[in-house]
């Protein structure tokens, strides 16, 4: 394993060095939980350069370079991120997090950035103002989120080019390759209202999606592991058919009641909660079968 140990008197110690490297690679980076992970690392990077240190430039952009080498960063990524967390203070994310309203990481980079403005606009809409816009708009009614290009319309900076017309899908896809692309489509296809449009839209997405997360956790069995099962002795198969049904209501508790009341219809729910009656009372007689230590007819 390579070592991260850092003599004292450096930079930057081993230990957040190790900090770094975990919240890039922690599982939220590809989840809605992507924004508040670049903040964090934004936030590790104003530890190891604090804005104090601005007079000394060079000094600084050294510093920003060798830990985000050390971390497997790209140095403009890394004083992006550093930059976007000073800006954005505690007080500010506290706001956005109480409104509820869906707001990405690119979304609060153009409120502290102003990204794509001219250096024109930036004069005329400074930082204070461009926030002050996202908070009208996260208090509107109904609000459920803000995407960028209507932040951007909103603080009148330049519209992003649209090119995905003219990209073939397979191109697009390639872009998922990109760990800050995946974060923002992830972040925006677990949103509830966007699962719940998706449902409607076309009933079989569950399925496929259910299909897909079956797949996976099978991790690719292969067709010799499937014939060794069924040469498995009799009550060996009965076990096996057993825990894989114990292993799909876990899978099927799981799911939120926000989540299940979004996708399900009023008959599959009340079937829902019979089910559970009568799982009850089969949990209660196991129960009691046990403790006499009797088998189960």
């Amino acid at each position: 394993m390579e070592s991260i140990w850092h003599e004292p008197g450096e930079d930057f110690s081993g230990e957040q060095v190790e900090r770094g490297r975990r919240l890039l690679s922690r599982d939220d980076m590809l989840t809605s939980e992507g924004l508040h992970t670049r903040l964090e690392v934004g936030d590790l990077l104003l530890e190891i350069c604090p804005p104090a240190e601005g007079k000394d430039e060079t000094g600084r952009g050294n510093k920003i370079l060798k830990f985000a080498s050390a971390i497997g960063l790209a140095s403009g990524t890394a004083r992006e991120y550093r930059a976007v967390a000073e800006l954005c203070t505690q007080e500010i994310r506290r706001r956005v997090a109480d409104s509820g309203v869906a707001v990405s990481y690119t979304v609060l980079r153009e409120a502290a950035l102003g990204h794509s403005m001219t250096e024109d606009g930036k004069a005329e809409i400074g930082a204070e103002q461009r926030f002050e816009i996202l908070f009208s708009l996260i208090t509107e009614p109904d609000r459920k989120r803000i995407t960028a290009a209507e932040y951007r319309a909103s603080i009148g900076a330049r519209p992003v080019p649209n090119t995905v017309a003219t990209t073939s899908p397979a191109k697009i896809a390639e872009q998922l390759q990109r760990a800050d692309v995946r974060a923002e489509v992830l972040s925006m296809v677990l949103d509830s209202q966007f699962l719940a449009e998706a449902f409607d839209a076309d009933p079989t997405t569950e399925s496929r999606l259910r299909d897909c997360m079956a797949e996976l956790r099978r991790g690719g069995e292969e067709d010799g592991d499937r014939k060794s099962r069924l040469e498995l002795p009799h009550d060996d198969r009965i076990r096996l058919q057993v825990r894989q049904r114990v292993q799909w209501l876990r899978k099927l508790v799981s799911m939120g009641p926000a989540q299940i009341v979004n996708v399900a219809d009023e008959e599959t729910i009340e079937e829902l909660i019979s089910a559970h009656a009568e799982a009850s009372a089969w949990v209660e007689q196991i129960t009691q079968y046990r403790a006499r230590g009797k088998a189960m007819a």
